[in-house]
């Protein structure tokens, strides 16, 4: 049986998971603001070491989302290619 510390260990670190990837998606929503404020409707954006574990709930939050997108996810290369239309 795990014991407090062990307890306390792992909800720390799933809390730290949990925040990273809300920043992530903050960071995507805030480009394709930005992009569509410029008159564009992709953008790409790289995922890294540890949160490539993030792509497959990254792309179900943009395709099911408010403002649905088309995302692509490259495995290879940890790149994410986003599309949407204009609202």
């Amino acid at each position: 049986m795990a014991t407090d510390k062990e307890f306390l260990q792992k909800k720390t670190e799933e809390g730290k998971r949990n925040s990273e990837f809300r920043d992530i998606m903050e960071s995507i929503r805030y480009d394709i603001h930005d992009q569509t404020k410029q008159g564009n409707y992709r953008t790409t954006y790289k995922l890294k070491g540890a949160n490539l574990e993030f792509a497959e709930p990254i792309i179900e939050n943009l395709k099911d989302g408010e403002n649905p997108c088309d995302v692509e996810f490259n495995e290879d290369t940890g790149l994410l290619s986003i599309s949407w239309s204009p609202t």
